[in-house]
């Protein structure tokens, strides 16, 4: 099902051409392309009461227990072992059983038994919420207003956001593109309530580079903070301070585009709906989104500006025409068409310039191969892969849970054991092998009986949760 057959979609973005355009990324208002109805702005930032929250909604607490095991890059104290020690293969937390942790660019988050958040490593940015900025080399508790209990915490680069079990987000870390939701562009070091959300029930949140996103209980997807590739599936490029609606929530038009999953990456974002389709929105140069972009792609924007000395010219994965002309590629918002009723999208995860997505059928994987992301090992490291392509080596592997961190990936099976692949230089993928990246998914011996029941990537480091 494409985007063309959902009916009443609107397109108000042709495709734009700026040549010969020096493009400034921070600064840039070329592409900013506004809508030109204040009554759909309007609708994008306001939140839908007919979900109002009801005092008895709340979230089920995940089911996942056990001890968590870190391993790769210390620096920061990121592994939460008391120093900036790295570890070649996973060790084990002895500190207490938890329910959730998140890796994030430089820091840690985890939820323990009785719903309390637990914070470590980096926290330059105040995204450790202790209300200091001081790096953190153990696990350490950090008080949310209230003490409600948290169900799910996610990490970004730089931020950090909690959802409570009766569905309210607080958020705090590094503020300057909006990330927060908190309407302005500060730095919070101490958790703080996402006022835009008082009456309307969340069920689960995201954090990618500088962005944040929410889906509400009635599958409306909210995002918020850097949007200058599209990011936040807006038709806009300017940053959100306060949640905006997405397209493909305000489009909505039955419960078979309720999002029911989100995920998001360095400069993407993607979503599941209801029907198992896929839909993906920001940078798509190399193939994160699902598609190659070009005129007909609907949504889209298309940069050219000269490359200069600082452009890589042995870097294949850039898009760079011969007459020194490099592309950049933005979509608000595509339907990847590998998936849909016939193949349903059921978990997704965004890393940097690639997107892992568990179907039905297959574990599949697309955008930036460089470092064997990707996991397929016939194609080279300077190829992109436009199209969603199933990972021949688990195929035969009942996949239960994906993550895809900065340059490397990892999986749970059904059986509790852990594959990775990737970028392997700090260890992260936990074989013991340092400098090696790792060109197809290897079962992590070390976690072998251990029963591992979730996993997280993040930049240099990874973690998971396992019953033994």
């Amino acid at each position: 099902m494409g985007i063309s057959d959902l009916g009443k979609f609107p397109n108000p973005l042709s495709i734009l051409k700026k040549t010969d355009l020096i493009i400034d990324r921070e600064r840039d208002k070329e592409i900013n392309v506004t809508e030109s109805s204040a009554k759909k702005e309007s609708r994008l930032k306001s939140p839908n009461m007919n979900q109002e929250r009801s005092p008895k909604s709340e979230i089920k607490l995940d089911d996942t227990v056990g001890w968590i095991y870190l391993w790769g890059s210390g620096k920061d104290g990121r592994l939460g072992n008391g120093s900036e020690k790295s570890e070649r293969v996973p060790k084990k937390i002895d500190y207490t059983k938890f329910r959730q942790v998140s890796c994030g660019y430089h820091h840690n988050a985890a939820i323990d038994l009785n719903g309390k958040i637990y914070t470590w490593g980096k926290g330059s940015n105040g995204q450790l919420g202790t209300g200091s900025l001081e790096s953190e080399y153990f696990p350490i508790y950090i008080a949310i207003p209230g003490n409600i209990p948290i169900a799910q915490v996610v990490c970004g680069w730089q931020h950090t956001m909690a959802l409570s079990q009766d569905g309210q987000i607080y958020s705090w870390g590094k503020g300057n593109d909006g990330q927060l939701g908190h309407d302005n562009g500060n730095d919070y070091s101490e958790p703080v309530r996402v006022r835009f959300f008082d009456k309307i029930f969340i069920r689960k949140i995201a954090a990618g580079h500088s962005h944040s996103a929410a889906i509400t209980g009635v599958g409306d997807l909210y995002m918020w903070g850097c949007n200058l590739d599209h990011r936040l599936m807006i038709p806009s490029n300017e940053n959100q301070y306060l949640p905006s609606l997405t397209e493909l929530s305000a489009m909505k038009t039955n419960d078979s585009l309720e999002v029911i999953d989100i995920a998001l990456g360095v400069g993407h974002s993607a979503a599941i709906t209801k029907n198992g389709s896929l839909f993906t929105g920001g940078v798509g140069t190399e193939g994160q989104l699902g598609t190659f972009i070009d005129e007909d792609t609907e949504n889209s924007v298309i940069l050219v500006r000269k490359t200069s000395q600082e452009d890589s010219p042995n870097d294949k994965s850039q898009d760079i025409s011969n007459n020194n002309e490099m592309f950049e590629k933005y979509c608000f918002l595509y339907n990847v068409k590998t998936f849909g009723p016939n193949n349903k999208a059921l978990k997704v995860s965004c890393g940097d310039n690639y997107t892992l997505v568990l179907s039905e059928k297959n574990l599949y994987s697309f955008g930036k191969s460089s470092h064997y992301r990707l996991g397929h090992p016939n194609i080279s490291s300077g190829q992109n892969l436009y199209q969603p392509r199933a990972i021949d080596a688990l195929r035969d592997q009942k996949i239960v849970q994906i993550s895809a961190g900065c340059r490397h990936a990892a999986c749970v099976t059904q059986k509790g054991e852990v594959y990775g692949w990737g970028f392997n230089f700090y260890d992260q993928l936990g074989f013991g092998e340092s400098d090696r990246d790792v060109e197809k998914p290897t079962k992590l011996a070390k976690l072998v009986g251990k029963n591992v029941k979730a996993i997280s990537c993040g930049y240099f480091h990874t973690s998971a949760i396992a019953e033994l």
